[in-house]
């Protein structure tokens, strides 16, 4: 401890001890607590000094259940302490008024060999008399004598320890105490054992109550489970039938053997299963409902951003619980399925009618003899302007009084203005004359629609219909597109097993960089097995349906149909890794080129590359070209590999082999590209990796099992917030030690003043939630397991993970900091919102880059001196290392000099280059990674293999609702890859949401949901906190006085209007068209590009810039098309691009286009993973980057069908945020 107490002083004590003393410096300060260790190393030596060696005749410590006796030492309101050793729970302390030096008869038991010795329960005290008559003096020297003792029954054998060097009044228990089951212990007071064998049972019961984590049971009253202490698969509530498996005493004086239930280890649901059924009930007040009466369900337990509806067809997984009279199951997920509207009785869309039919062919009835202007209609382009005019003639001998002209449509949604005269003027129609309305159309809703103007008068009414027909506008391709390459869909009718190559039949090109000839850690070549190889060749020849290549995949590795586990985590993620670049390779296969030609530039061959601008395809430095010549002897065979040295804009250069540059003179030639398998390389090695170093407790976690902190402070008041002194110190003088007696008290109180500490906040700006994050990270009470901060759009997760960066960085002096990423933007961010906080020294924090990335042009200018390749040869192999280049970048820096800075930041890939230079896995002390939900699993564990399962701390930060990896292979994505180590880990018992257990939902130990949003307009956050958030999100932005509310407010005219403040979610129906190019998955909608650009224009004038704009779609034409439209009218073009680029961003105003509207071609989409239906991560992006309005366009019929859309359209109707749509739902079956 002393030690310990050393260590930690050195490392946090900076400012004075003594608060009041302001004129120390540094030199007494460092004094006083030297001088304050002392008095404690004094302490603990005079104490061992005084302690008289006690005998002790059985030190083996064996598993076994023990009656023991011994002296009460301490006594709380929750516990009792035995001998300053062993602590019992006050609810399992029988005997009433217990106090210190009180001697008691206790039962305890040892779970395992050499494990802690625990008490189960304190079954009585003993009189005063006990002490007399049970024990007598025995005084013996070395050797040690032979113990002769009257038994009723012989005793078998002692385990008595080699005797001590003269030890005198060791007391012995008298005869009659002991029976056959008697052995001897050490100890002044611990003196009688009564030892009987444990083993494992299995008992079912029902929980009848919960109290925060503790749960009680039906029949086992005696017990009580406290889940933190525990194993499980799932939170259990209040019904549910479960097996409780216990370490029970063996007692054979029962028939059964079935003695004291000592330990519940683990439970388990007593009987589940998954069913297939219909919704029968929901309340949306309760938030609960009912699956074919049978099963009970709440909202919590529904897939994210589903809510319920009655007809709904749904897979519960479920478990046996009590929960009415019918209702003997609760469901614990509850799944929609896709096709909810076939099959079943389910809720459909239809558009309502304006007017009942027999009333709308009333109203358009001509009466009294007057005749109004019959089939009305317009054509007009976007936002044209065009006046129609309606004649009313009096054809009978009758003055008729018009009093008035009305427009069915709400006039947020009208196209249509009145001109003249006066809407409201009362107007007199004469026998044989006409009257004249006129009206000006403005186009501004795309498509065809139809608008009612009813006339009234004295004693009838006569109503008009308009039709407006808004063309959609189709601008002029772009020359430049039909240079690129499309996706082919027939590029899969051939093999795409790779070819060995005979000697001299693939010449080998020059590589970028030098390879190293010795590396610490040489990287392992991952080869793809034949099998597999043949598999997938198969499904892409016969062109296979998902289902079907399900089932030819699992028939040849049965490993990705078992559950995820220990065993088969290794086996499993390489075969997943294996489909990702078996996919990758097929991919690039689609850009190879047919014909083209290469060019001279000095050392290097130049290729132009269609789309490598828009990454289509993807190249990066260190790729390769292969070409081959048709027309050559070989036939195309013989093929010349070039690695990729460097891009401009469309253009690689490339080198070869000398003998190629030397021999190519411009022939026409075939193309095909090879990209770079590092990152999957690595991802390999470190699944391989984590599995030894961390194991199943880390990946697979069942229980916390909690350490001391490893940071001590003092909460602060919030009148300390502000306060000048509130640092890294003492918050108390030192004690004078000299009125107390006791070793022991006197160690505890000077440890105790040792770790009082105040935090100080770098960040003064920080709420509750973000703070408790950052406090519980420097706790670290759960290590080695990962803690989670949740961090729910605009909720500050980046500011809360740099505040707590700051913090390890200057309250743990050696630590060592590893911070990752799943991308360079994301790094970027990090490491500049660090360095802008002006704390950091010079050297504390370095960028690691990869080669390629350095040579981009996307490094902030901020961050260039901070960044650094590494050298993966073993230092001294070569030299050129540690370089500075022309711009202030190091290159090819060595471990050793990485290792001097105590902050690395990278991507996850990159730092994988660690791992190989040989950096030791005790190296950091804490791994960070941002945005954890977007990597999948195996290239989490890059970082993490750099981790050291009893050194590290692992805090995960990110938000498991949103957008997760994304990975080329479907297949690979379906059993697991898509799927984020942090939303895997989010799903583990200890990481489950308990709101009965935790005031927050989440054991603070080991997760903290971040709950304050900072973007959005309350009215804006209401839909996703509902449907993704559990409604817990708490809007900061002001809904009157803010920013975006007055931004809201200006736009309030071409919003549709409602009481109150205007919508900030706008549905906007467009019933467009579908177009599709041949030979590509990729979808575009002209009459939603149209409905944009007249948003975008209304937007523009009212003052917002293309940076406050945002345009997203899930399709890579329909951002083509929006770009070109707006181009075409020479409109400045804000950002447009897929949910993906928008991640972790935002925008003051987004406009979102579906595209959909062909509900046969949505299962096609759901095959290439595109669009929004049923794809509730993508919404919940797209529906989170406003803060002032959110646009959404899109085919209302389409959209209802989907489970998750419903909820969209069913909360922008009852907040009368729609346009051109009214809705009815109809029981159909």
């Amino acid at each position: 401890m002393f030690s310990v107490l050393k260590y930690v002083s050195n490392k946090i004590f900076g400012d004075t001890i003594n608060n009041n003393d302001d004129n120390r410096n540094e030199e007494p300060e460092e004094e006083s607590i030297e001088s304050l260790l002392a008095q404690i190393e004094d302490i603990k030596q005079t104490s061992e000094q005084n302690e008289t060696p006690q005998l002790s005749f059985n030190n083996s410590e064996e598993k076994g259940c023990f009656h023991k006796t011994g002296v009460v030492t301490l006594v709380t309101d929750n516990y009792v302490l035995i001998e300053n050793d062993y602590m019992c729970e006050m609810k399992y302390v029988v005997p009433q008024d217990l106090k210190k030096g009180d001697k008691v008869y206790y039962m305890a038991y040892r779970a395992n060999e050499n494990g802690d010795l625990k008490i189960r329960k304190i079954e009585y005290k003993f009189d005063a008399v006990w002490e007399q008559d049970e024990i007598e003096p025995l005084k013996y020297s070395e050797p040690m004598p032979n113990i002769e003792l009257e038994l009723d029954k012989p005793v078998e054998s002692f385990d008595i320890d080699p005797p001590k060097p003269h030890i005198e009044n060791q007391p012995v228990a008298k005869s009659s105490r002991i029976n056959k089951y008697c052995v001897l212990t050490g100890g002044s007071s611990d003196k009688i054992v009564k030892k009987r064998d444990i083993n494992k049972r299995t008992y079912t019961d029902k929980v009848v109550r919960r109290n925060g984590r503790e749960v009680f049971f039906e029949n086992y009253t005696d017990i009580s489970v406290n889940l933190d202490n525990i194993s499980s698969e799932f939170v259990p509530m209040i019904g549910d039938w479960v097996k409780i498996e216990c370490l029970v005493e063996v007692n054979e004086e029962i028939p059964n053997f079935q003695g004291e239930i000592l330990q519940v280890e683990s439970i388990l649901p007593n009987r589940s299963f998954n069913k297939l059924g219909k919704i029968t009930h929901y309340d949306n007040q309760t938030e609960v409902g009912r699956i074919e009466e049978t099963i009970i369900f709440t909202k919590a337990v529904c897939s994210d951003g589903y809510i319920p509806c009655v007809g709904d067809k749904v897979v519960a997984q479920s478990i046996e619980s009590d929960q009415g009279l019918q209702q003997r199951w609760r469901a614990m997920k509850v799944v929609p399925l896709e096709d909810v509207s076939n099959r079943f009785e389910t809720e459909t869309v239809k558009f309502k009618p304006q007017l009942p039919d027999d009333e709308k062919e009333e109203l358009l009835k001509d009466k009294e003899n007057i005749e109004i202007t019959n089939n009305l209609s317009l054509t007009l382009n976007a936002k044209e302007e065009e006046e129609i005019d309606i004649v009313i003639k009096n054809n009978g001998n009758v003055r008729q009084t018009l009093f008035k002209c009305a427009f069915l449509s709400r006039r947020s949604n009208s196209q249509l203005q009145l001109v003249s005269p006066k809407e409201n003027e009362q107007q007199f129609v004469v026998p044989g004359s006409a009257l004249t309305y006129k009206f000006k159309c403005r186009a501004k809703i795309v498509g065809v629609s139809e608008e009612m103007v009813i006339f009234k008068f004295r004693k009838f009414k006569i109503a008009r219909i308009v039709q407006i027909t808004v063309n959609s506008i189709n601008p002029k391709k772009d020359s430049n597109e039909g240079s690129t390459n499309t996706y082919n869909r027939h590029c899969n009718q051939y093999s795409i097993i790779p070819r060995v190559y005979e000697e001299g039949m693939y010449i080998r090109g020059v590589k970028p960089y030098k390879v190293a000839k010795f590396i610490p850690v040489r990287p392992v070549t991952w080869k793809i097995p034949d099998v597999l190889w043949t598999v997938i060749n198969k499904i892409k020849v016969e062109q296979k349906t998902h289902s079907e290549a399900v089932f030819a995949l699992v028939e040849a590795v049965p490993c990705l149909h078992e559950p995820l586990s220990i065993r088969n985590y290794k086996k499993r993620f390489d075969y997943l890794l294996y489909l990702e670049e078996i996919e990758q390779t097929i991919n690039m296969q689609k850009f190879d080129m047919k014909s083209a030609t290469l060019h001279r530039s000095g050392e290097y061959l130049t290729l132009n590359v269609p789309g490598l601008a828009e990454n289509r395809p993807s190249l990066i430095l260190g790729d390769r070209v292969i070409v081959s010549f048709l027309w050559d002897a070989t036939g195309g065979e013989k093929k010349y590999e070039g690695y990729i040295h460097k891009i401009r804009s469309s253009d690689v250069f490339l080198q070869f082999h000398q003998s190629f540059h030397e021999s190519y003179h411009g022939e026409d030639c075939q193309i095909s590209f090879k990209g770079s398998t590092t990152v999957i390389q690595r991802c390999h090695t470190a699944i391989s990796t984590v599995v030894n170093r961390l194991g199943q407790d880390f990946l697979f976690p069942k229980k916390v099992k909690q350490q001391e902190p490893q940071y001590n402070f003092v909460e602060e008041e919030a009148s300390d917030c502000d306060n000048k002194n509130d640092g890294d110190q003492l918050t108390t003088d030192p004690p004078m030690l000299d009125d107390l007696t006791s070793h022991e008290e006197k160690v505890k109180i000077l440890e105790a003043l040792l770790s009082r500490r105040k935090l100080k906040w770098f960040n003064k700006r920080l709420n509750k939630y973000q703070k408790e994050a950052v406090k519980n990270v420097l706790k670290g009470l759960a290590r080695p397991l990962p803690y989670v901060i949740f961090g729910p759009p605009g909720t500050g997760k980046t500011i809360t993970v740099c505040e707590a960066i700051l913090q390890i960085l200057f309250t743990m002096s050696e630590s060592r900091i590893l911070i990752a990423t799943p991308s360079n933007s994301s790094a970027n961010l990090i490491a500049e919102r660090l360095l802008d906080s002006n704390l950091l020294k010079p050297g504390d924090l370095i960028r690691l880059v990869a080669h390629h990335y350095l040579e981009s042009e996307s490094i902030p200018e901020k961050l260039i001196p901070y960044c650094v390749t590494a050298d993966i040869a073993s230092e001294g192999s070569r030299g050129d290392v540690n370089h500075i280049d022309p711009r202030g970048c190091k290159t090819n820096v060595t471990l050793s000099v990485l290792c001097q800075h105590r902050m690395i930041i990278g991507t996850c890939s990159a730092l994988g280059i660690l791992y190989n230079m040989g950096c030791k896995s005790d190296h950091f002390t804490h791994v960070i990674v941002d945005e954890a939900g977007q990597a999948c699993e195996p290239e989490i564990m890059i970082p993490l293999s750099l981790a050291h399962s009893g050194t590290t701390q692992v805090i995960l930060a990110g938000d498991p609702k949103q957008l997760g990896p994304v990975n080329q292979s479907r297949l690979a994505g379906y059993y697991g890859l898509n799927d984020s180590f942090l939303v895997r880990l989010l799903q583990q018992f200890p990481y489950q949401r308990d709101p009965e257990g935790f005031e927050f939902g989440y054991d603070p130990r080991l997760v903290t949901k971040l709950l304050i949003n900072y973007r959005s307009l309350p009215d804006l956050l209401d839909l996703p906190n509902k449907l993704f958030y559990e409604a817990e999100l708490i809007p900061q932005v002001d809904p009157e006085n803010s920013d975006e509310a007055k931004l809201l407010e200006s736009l309030a005219d071409m919003l549709p209007k409602r009481l109150g403040t205007p919508p900030a979610i706008i549905f906007h129906n467009v019933d467009g068209t579908n177009v599709q190019e041949p030979d590509s998955p990729s979808w575009h909608n002209p009459e939603e590009a149209t409905q944009i650009y007249i948003y975008l224009l209304e937007l523009y004038n009212r003052g917002l810039e293309p940076d406050d704009i945002g345009i997203i779609t899930p399709y890579s034409k329909q951002v083509y098309n929006v770009r070109n439209l707006l181009a075409a009218f020479e409109m400045d073009i804000p950002k447009v691009g897929s949910v993906e680029e928008f991640q972790g961003q935002e925008r003051k105003v987004i406009i979102l286009s579906t595209v959909r509207t062909a509900p046969d071609k949505v299962r096609e989409d759901i095959t290439h993973a595109l669009g929004f239906v049923s794809a509730r991560e993508r919404l919940n992006v797209a529906i989170t980057r406003a803060r002032s309005l959110l646009i959404i366009i899109g085919n209302a019929k389409l959209l209802y069908q989907d489970v998750y859309w419903r909820s969209v359209l069913d909360h922008c109707l009852n907040k009368n945020s729609c346009v051109n749509l009214t809705l009815e739902k109809q029981k159909t079956k």
